[in-house]
């Protein structure tokens, strides 16, 4: 999938201008960069029906995307919020399941949203796009609301899942062990020059280590989680 020439303003702000970025198929690229800097209007972009300037090449029509606040309907149970994405797969029951174990909520196919914590509705997000099963998973900082623990068990889960599924992944994300766990490649995001004429990538690496095998604080990694924080401390 290409980016090509986007151009985005809101207002006097601009976000982009002539901004390109190719996202290799069957990856998970990780998108960092400070507050406003465009990183969550660029998985908009991506998602959109709606025509920016520019264009983005190659975007397939099976796109799910997991925002940073969990988007469920309240008065349908966990299952039914799931089952929606998959209209009348005749796998509907296994799929569900199956999602929701990797998610470690078993039994919460009776619960209600509203009775969920911010985390459990999060994990009931993720469950969906598992559901879902898009070409494209666009991911805006999905694991944000879960404590520590479970985040790596979520995370270990991820990385699992995604060997076994051809699906390319865009994952913003402002969590340098989360980029370094998860990331084939680590693109960071920053101003293009001081007069504010939108964003351009300033830092960009590909990790060639076997995912599966990744850990927090991984010494493999050090050179390029210093480089990283080198990238992100000179945004801030």
């Amino acid at each position: 999938m290409k980016i090509k020439d986007l151009k985005i303003s809101y207002g006097d702000k601009v976000v982009f201008d002539g901004f390109d970025l190719d996202i290799e198929e069957n990856k998970i690229t990780c998108i960092m960069g400070k507050s406003g800097c465009g990183k969550t209007t660029l998985l908009r972009a991506i998602c959109s029906q709606v025509e920016y300037g520019g264009s983005i090449e190659a975007r397939p029509e099976r796109l799910s995307y997991v925002f940073q606040q969990p988007t469920l309907i309240d008065n349908i149970d966990v299952y039914h919020n799931l089952a929606l994405v998959l209209d009348k797969d005749k796998d509907k029951d296994a799929k569900i399941t199956s999602a929701l174990s990797r998610m470690k909520l078993q039994g919460y196919e009776k619960r209600y949203p509203y009775g969920l914590s911010g985390g459990e509705k999060s994990r009931v997000s993720l469950a969906r796009a598992y559901c879902y099963g898009a070409d494209v998973m666009l991911m805006d900082e999905p694991f944000k609301a879960l404590d520590v623990g479970l985040k790596y068990e979520i995370i270990d889960d991820f990385v699992k899942a995604k060997q076994a599924q051809n699906t390319t992944v865009v994952f913003v994300t402002h969590d340098v062990d989360e980029a370094l766990l998860v990331g084939d490649r680590i693109v960071v995001l920053g101003a293009k020059s001081q007069s504010g004429d939108g964003a351009k990538v300033v830092f960009d690496c590909s990790i060639a280590t076997d995912r599966a095998s990744r850990r927090v604080g991984d010494t493999r990694l050090s050179e390029i989680r210093q480089s990283l924080f080198d990238a992100l401390l000179t945004q801030s």
